[in-house]
């Protein structure tokens, strides 16, 4: 747009500024209308970062969802979904300020595709999100750039705390593991802490815990893991050969595609 506006030797200030402000205008139309992020997204060919950016900055997200949708529930891929990431590099988070939980998402800036995904999924439930980038790193002398974002708080959020936390602590029990049953809990379990060779992270959990882990693959017929002792007295699940091809099978559907680097059986 800038460059035919330049050559037609117009003032291309004001026009944009015209411009921007009619496609906001008409996101937050559609909004106010009851149309979510994603759906605002797909009628005007755009991104959902640029119109979740557009409902911030105007001041009327928190406001319009906490008037009218309190109400409304998690589908149950949302939930499934939350369960699986949870159980990686997303928490469930509550404080003094708010009477209900909400859940927070962090990836590295590598990892964008994956946010996205993420803030996709979670759609009217999404709150703010942003590019953030960390100070200098006196060890390293990097500087870390990260996307960061978190729903709104909501019952349903505050529920699963309550039954995920102790002590402010995430813990894995039965009752946990019992409500998974989506193979999209799975995928974005791999997708935030597997690798290529089938190794899953766990090692923020407990012996026993893992123990669970590995019965919850058990139960989708995934029957070849192991429990593996790293050097720190840490525990991490490994799905063996024998397993791998059902497990990426069952996982590969919604497996993004930035990420099916990590299957391998990605044919078809």
């Amino acid at each position: 747009i800038c460059y035919h506006i330049n050559k037609m030797n117009l003032d291309n200030s004001s026009i944009l500024k015209a411009k921007k402000k009619e496609f906001n205008d008409k996101v937050l139309s559609l909004y106010r209308e009851g149309k979510t992020i994603r759906q605002i997204a797909e009628i005007l060919d755009s991104n959902h970062f640029t119109i979740g950016c557009i409902v911030k900055e105007s001041g009327e997200s928190r406001q319009y969802f906490c008037t009218e949708k309190k109400d409304i529930k998690l589908s149950e891929i949302q939930l499934q979904f939350i369960l699986g990431t949870v159980l990686g590099d997303a928490c469930i988070r509550k404080d003094s300020k708010n009477k209900n939980a909400r859940i927070c998402f962090v990836q590295s800036e590598a990892q964008e595709e994956l946010f996205m995904s993420k803030v996709n999924i979670m759609d009217e439930f999404m709150g703010s999100y942003k590019k953030f980038e960390s100070k200098e790193d006196l060890r390293t002398g990097h500087v870390y750039k990260s996307f960061r974002g978190a729903t709104h708080t909501h019952p349903e959020f505050t529920n699963l705390y309550n039954m995920i936390y102790k002590n402010g602590k995430k813990i894995i029990t039965q009752e946990y593991i019992d409500m998974i049953n989506h193979p999209i809990a799975l995928a974005y379990w791999f997708m935030d802490d597997g690798t290529k060779r089938g190794e899953i992270s766990t090692n923020c959990f407990t012996e026993k815990e893992v123990v669970l882990l590995k019965h919850l693959l058990s139960k989708i017929d995934i029957k070849d893991v192991s429990i593996n002792k790293t050097t720190r007295a840490y525990y991490t699940l490994r799905i063996l050969s024998k397993s791998r091809e059902k497990f990426d099978n069952l996982i590969k559907p919604y497996i993004i595609e930035i990420m099916k680097e990590k299957l391998i059986y990605n044919e078809g």
